[in-house]
């Protein structure tokens, strides 16, 4: 926002009112909640960059918040949750991805990162729950009661100290929690022992569920049957090429050398079984880099730390119900087709 650009808009002006909308034949001035301001400042960027405030966040920001209140008093209000230690597949992914949620939010706090603090506390935290519900709903599962009152423990706690008035009003008039969360509230603790290679198993699955429809609407032509081919390991020469990466990689920074493209074409014409792949070693090399920020150490992983075809097998019902097939084939190949994570796909 800028002055000299006419939009800019005052602190109290977000919330009182900075605009006008016609309302039955009538001219009213609305504005933004505060708990919506704070969320589109949060969201709106850190370090020493320009600001970039957002009004269509703060429109849909609004919403976004009155459907956590209405999601609230809803699963609150269910009867039908169930209860117990037997849990789901998707319940024990979703207890994974409520801690990823909580230490990728703490990480973000404690290095003042507050966009980081609202993709990790609010947005992915959200999505994981939508998805949580979608499977469950798919494979015909009531939502897991001590779940679901985690979810909104974590959600108050992690997320009040951006958006509040929402916070404290899940904490003390849907939860019932005695006291202030300003007050009460401490950092939830991650769960002992939590399996964090859940959710990257959910992700492979759900990637590979999308990749199959997505082939088979380009196909054009109805299927009933998916073939995946999984293998376990990279060619050869992947391999040596993340091996080089994986050296050259600086955890505490998260970062490769600025000029790790020029090392890698140097090291693959050193080498006599890369030298005739540098075109596909170059693309390997970059595409490993661009995993790097969200992925860490994990981008030059020689194999995947899950089952490939245990999770699909232990959730068959569910991805052929979310394949819109009759019929799952896994087959276990040793193929360029296929790689760690990414099985090759044929629908028939």
């Amino acid at each position: 926002m800028s002055k000299s650009e006419g939009n800019f808009i005052m602190l109290d002006e977000s919330v009182v009112g900075h605009r006008e909308i016609m309302m039955d034949g009538k001219a009213i001035t609305v504005g933004w909640t505060t708990d919506a301001t704070r969320l589109a400042l949060g969201c709106s960027g850190d370090g020493l960059e320009d600001a970039n405030f957002s009004c269509e966040v703060a429109d849909k920001s609004i919403l976004r918040l009155c459907l956590e209140i209405d999601f609230a008093n809803a699963v609150i209000a269910e009867t039908n949750l169930r209860t117990g230690d037997d849990l789901h597949f998707f319940d024990r992914v979703f207890n994974a991805q409520i801690d990823t949620c909580i230490e990728n939010t703490k990480s973000a706090y404690d290095n003042m990162r507050y966009a980081d603090v609202c993709k990790f506390g609010f947005f992915e935290l959200l999505n994981y729950r939508d998805a949580y519900q979608n499977a469950c709903k798919i494979s015909d599962l009531s939502l897991h009661k001590t779940l679901v009152h985690r979810f909104l423990e974590t959600f108050s706690i992690i997320m009040s100290p951006i958006v509040p008035h929402v916070c404290e009003k899940i904490w003390r008039d849907v939860l019932r929690k005695d006291g202030f969360l300003a007050k009460v509230g401490r950092w939830p603790v991650v769960s002992a022992g939590t399996d964090f290679a859940l959710v990257r198993a959910a992700a492979y699955m759900n990637d590979t569920i999308r990749a199959a429809r997505l082939k088979i609407i380009k196909s054009k032509i109805p299927a009933t049957c998916v073939t995946l081919y999984v293998t376990n390991e990279y060619p050869e020469w992947k391999q040596k090429v993340l091996n080089f990466l994986a050296q050259q990689y600086d955890k505490a920074s998260n970062s490769l050398p600025e000029k790790i493209l020029a090392q890698v074409r140097t090291f693959a014409a050193s080498d006599p079984m890369l030298k005739p792949l540098t075109q596909q070693v170059m693309q390997a090399s970059a595409y490993a880099k661009s995993r790097l920020e969200d992925e860490g150490a994990a981008a030059f992983e020689l194999t995947v730390p899950y089952d490939q075809e245990a999770v699909l097998l232990e959730n068959i019902d569910y991805v052929k119900s979310s394949m819109c097939v009759t019929e799952l084939k896994i087959e276990h190949v040793e193929t360029e087709g296929a790689l760690p994570g990414k099985p090759h796909i044929v629908a028939h």
